[in-house]
């Protein structure tokens, strides 16, 4: 047995038939003394592949919300893909809470505000965190802390999407241009009665067509 020398601890283990697993502390801890020629009952060499496989599927989270973002339902869908051990993919999540790297309330925020302070209505945001597997109080509070945080006005910012879209919109009949402008805004998030009132303030707005 030695420790890894880019892994501070993480220990190797290995039998003289070759066979070699790489486990933490904690697993080195709960197996009897392990010395160089000591037979290992089967238990112990069962207990140390299991142990090897947590820290596996335990790198592989850390490496993964090193990336990006990750909600506690889409990790755990990312390690099952690799190991099949619901039990042993639920003790990984659980470490990672535990040490504060993965919250759910803490990606909901983060995604609420990055997607509302670029000009997305509140619906896509909560679809985005929906589907990220969010539970919807959680992405209830999110938003409402980061619309009263970052004083996020709704109508302000289907008004100025609006304004950006019609730019693309101006060479088209006014009923074309409702009608896409309209589907726009609803696919950005923002509520049917925000839309109806921003495509009717906008065109109104619009000069008159030549032709």
């Amino acid at each position: 047995m030695s420790e890894h020398p880019r892994k501070p601890g993480r220990y190797r283990v290995r039998l003289v038939d070759d066979r070699a697993w790489l486990v933490d502390a904690e697993a080195i801890g709960a197996l009897p003394s392990l010395r160089e020629g000591t037979p290992l009952e089967a238990m112990a060499v069962e207990a140390l592949e299991r142990a090897h496989r947590f820290i596996a599927s335990l790198d592989r989270a850390l490496g993964a919300v090193a990336r990006a973002r990750r909600s506690r339902r889409e990790l755990g869908r990312k390690l099952a893909r690799l190991e099949p051990d619901a039990e042993l993919v639920e003790r990984v999540l659980a470490r990672l809470e535990a040490l504060g790297l993965l919250d759910d309330a803490d990606v909901a925020r983060a995604e609420a505000r990055s997607r509302l302070k670029r000009g997305e209505g509140a619906g896509k945001v909560r679809q985005s965190l929906m589907r990220k597997g969010v539970d919807r109080s959680t992405i209830d509070t999110a938003v409402r802390e980061v619309v009263d945080e970052e004083s996020i006005d709704d109508g302000a910012s289907c008004r100025a999407a609006a304004e950006k879209r019609m730019r693309a919109l101006r060479a088209y009949a006014p009923d074309v241009q409702r009608r896409r402008l309209t589907g726009f805004l609803l696919r950005r998030g923002f509520s049917g009665a925000v839309v109806s009132e921003t495509v009717r303030a906008v065109l109104r707005g619009m000069p008159e067509s030549d032709e």
